[in-house]
Formats: C-alpha cells, structure tokens, sequence
C-alpha cells in the first residue's frame, strides 16, 4: 500500500512553564501503541522517569511500548531504556525496516527503524498535496497498484501484467503492462504501431454523484494524436472506444502532449489542456445525473489537487457506463524518426466524491 499503515506522532520539546509540568507519581498508565510525552518535575535526574526515584530534577518522559522512560533514550524508568520498536517485534530491525522500506517511493514523511534503538524520520516533497492521503477504502474500481492490479483484469497487453517495460523500445508491438518495475507503480507501453494497445478493464458502475481519480505520470510521445493513455469509462467490454464511451488522456502532439476529454457523443467545454509535459497528471470522471440523463464530466489537475481544469462534459441518456478502463493506445503510427515508445505510470486510482476539493 502507498499509504503508510503506521501513524507517525512527532513531538516538540521546547521549555516549558512549572505548571506544565506535573509530578512523577501522576503520570498516567502507559498502554503499548498510545505514545505520550510528559514533562515531570521531581526526578532524580535529567533522564530518569522512574516514580521509584525522586528528587527535584526536570525530565521528559515517554509512554513506548508499554511503559514510561526518558525520552532521552537512556537512564531509567519503569520499562527501562527507551525503545523505539516501530512493530512491536521486542526491538529487532529487520521485521519493521522492511515494512516501512516497502513504501520509500512514496513522497511523503516515512520512517525507518534502522536499528533497535533509533527512529529515523525522511521526508519527501508531497507532489499530492491535498490528496496525499486515500480513501479508507480502495472499492471495486479502486487500486494503489502495490505488485497487483487488484480487481482489474488485462483485456490486451502481457498477462497478468507480468511484462518489463523498456525504455529504449522503439517499435510496434510492445503492448507491455507491468507491475513490478516500480513498487506501487503500473507502467504501460504500448508500441509505435497503429492498434499497439495495452487495456485493463474493471466492472464497475460509477454511481450518480461519485467518480474515479487517478494519478498518471510520464510523458507520450510521436506525432499529434498517435500515442493515448488514461482512463476511461463505457458500456462494451471490447476495447476503451466500444460502445458508448468517456475518456481522460495523455495525447501525444508533436511539441508535447495534452490533457485531452474524448467521448461518443462530442464534447462540451475547452476539452483539453495546453500542451505541455507534466510531471504528473491527476483526472477525475465524475458522474452527476441530469433528470433521466447520465452525464459524465471530466477534470484535471497538475498541482495535486490544488486547483481543477474542467476539460468538458458529455450527456449518455440512460445509458449506463458499466466498466473503467485504464490504458494506452497508439491510434496512429508514428514510424518517421522514430522515438522510444511511451511509458506511462499510474500511482492509484480510487473512487471518490463529486467534491473533488473534499473527495474523500
């Protein structure tokens, strides 16, 4: 999961008053996975917090693993040294670093335990901002792509999504989907050739008022037009553009690329994005019913979350769009000078609330 399970408190330790601070003999039971730091002002010493030991010095005492101790880490207390045993597994490194390390691609605050007795705390610039955290529940349509693709299955592409991308390829026919390259990533390369394509496909029926978002990394690359890659939304299980059908892409132009909106029936709105190469792209497929009409409306954002671009809207009468895509697709050859093939990486995608400023 790129969602750190463990719950991280950070305590500050700057001066405080007298009335602050209370005595040894009032500190509070200490349960194990309820962290607590006190100031007490009847110790023996600077680093000691064991109610047994009274005198007249200040200490800073921590609740870990069940009992109190100085948060210095060393004199004594009623459990001893201070432990930081991030798993509970009686201080040993191995079982906790490796569930921490599991996310180290993740950009956000992390934590390792190198050793038994030390908590380091990394820090990453949060390109998700206001969405950095997931929803408490993936649901049908959602995955965070950590070694599964979840409920999705490959509809074109390798099986499974067992394939390795290639960075240099640079021909038709790669049609490679890969989930294990990049822990928590889903990268997808589809090839130069006209119809080179790699789908995923899941059942799912957005309901009135909710959507899917998803974050896309990676820039497409050939003539205008060739290389697509995003989400979809239709009612045939054949392909992305079967049926009646609503897209979000990645679209190849020659001095860039484009957020671009696609569907059956036209559009409504600016429909795409300058080009550009964005470092990351997060979409949303929202449905919000009008009368008996199912209206499908598409936004984008390259800040995380921060702001919104409306991309355009598309009414399907009553159809009902019942599966989510996510893919490329070469829709046209781009053979001339040939550039590497696109590889496009998505981070997760969830189902969330029409208020994509509270999705959640």
């Amino acid at each position: 999961m790129k969602r750190l399970a463990l719950a991280l408190i950070l305590l500050a330790t700057p001066a405080v008053a007298d009335t602050d601070k209370i005595s040894l003999a009032n500190l509070p039971a200490c349960t194990a996975g309820n962290p607590i730091s006190l100031w007490v002002l009847d110790s023996v010493d600077a680093n000691t917090c064991d109610p047994e030991q009274l005198g007249t010095s200040d200490a800073h005492c921590c609740c870990a693993n069940g009992a109190w101790a100085s948060c210095a880490g060393s004199g004594s207390g009623g459990g001893g040294n201070l432990t930081l045993d991030l798993d509970a597994d009686g201080g040993s490194d191995s079982t906790a670093l490796a569930e921490i390390e599991i996310d180290n691609n993740i950009e956000r605050l992390f934590a390792k335990e190198p050793s038994a007795d030390i908590l380091r705390l990394d820090a990453k610039a949060a390109t998700d901002r206001y969405l950095s955290v997931g929803p408490s529940s993936l649901g049908t349509a959602g995955c965070e792509f950590d070694g599964s693709i979840c409920s999705y299955t490959v509809v074109s592409g390798t099986a499974s999504c067992a394939g390795t991308v290639d960075l240099y390829a640079a021909t038709s026919g790669v049609e490679v989907c890969d989930i294990s390259t990049r822990n928590g990533e889903l990268l997808l390369q589809a090839g130069n050739g006209t119809g080179d394509d790699v789908f995923l496909k899941v059942d799912y029926t957005i309901p009135d008022g909710k959507g899917v978002l998803w974050k896309m990394s990676g820039a497409t690359q050939g003539i205008n037009n060739s290389s697509q890659c995003g989400v979809g939304v239709n009612n045939n299980d054949t392909s992305p553009q079967s049926g009646a059908w609503f897209e979000i892409l990645l679209d190849a132009q020659s001095l860039g690329q484009r957020a671009l909106m696609q569907s059956s029936v036209g559009t409504i709105g600016p429909a795409s994005l300058a080009d550009d190469v964005y470092e990351h792209l997060w979409g949303a497929i929202v449905r919000r019913d009008e009368s008996t009409d199912h209206v499908y409306w598409a936004w984008v954002s390259v800040n995380g979350g921060t702001s919104w671009h409306y991309l355009g809207r598309s009414s399907h009468a009553s159809t009902t769009m019942d599966n989510v895509w996510i893919y490329c697709d070469t829709r046209t050859a781009f053979t001339t000078n040939t550039p590497p093939v696109s590889i496009v990486s998505f981070d997760y995608i969830y189902e969330v609330d029409d208020n994509l400023f509270n999705p959640y």
